[in-house]
């Protein structure tokens, strides 16, 4: 019986969403009324069709986009010559990584990767890097991407 694409994707946002808690395929599979086996190929199919799909739907704006961003997010909150909001945040690991796990442990006390996300004025992610330590700060992140490396190939409406 082929189950439905939602369904899949119902149970990838909820095992992402219990940061490892609570997130046994047995319990999903209760949950969602499918067998345990079924949870772990419903997570592994959902999760290769997002990342197959990434690079169409998560892309940096040209400049032309840049510009109507910019003018968007300026009329609605005054910010001049911005086009997208960026933040770090954290994603819990289950485990301890083996190599170099010390690393891995933050300040919230677990092992995290950190994240840094740029969105645009409708909220849709546009940049994301992943990947860091958790002991790491979302400005050292910043600090060593491309969008501040070479920032004159992501922002250079703003030349």
């Amino acid at each position: 019986m082929k189950l439905p694409s939602e369904l899949h994707l119902y149970v990838l946002l909820n095992f992402l969403g219990s940061s490892g808690n609570s997130s046994t395929f047995l319990r999903l599979g209760k949950t969602f009324g499918v067998g345990s086996g079924s949870i772990m190929n419903m997570i592994d199919r959902t999760m290769t069709a997002i990342l197959e799909l990434k690079d169409t739907v998560m892309m940096w704006p040209d400049e032309e986009e840049r510009k109507e961003i910019s003018d968007a997010i300026h009329r609605s909150y005054g910010f001049v010559d911005c086009m997208g909001l960026i933040d770090g945040t954290l994603f819990w690991l289950e485990f301890k990584p083996q190599l170099n796990g010390e690393e891995y442990f933050t300040r919230k006390g677990g092992y995290t990767t950190t994240a840094l996300i740029v969105c645009d004025h409708l909220t849709r992610i546009r940049w994301i890097r992943l990947g860091w330590p958790g002991s790491v700060h979302d400005n050292q992140v910043w600090t060593n991407s491309e969008l501040n490396l070479d920032w004159c190939k992501f922002f250079s409406f703003l030349k």
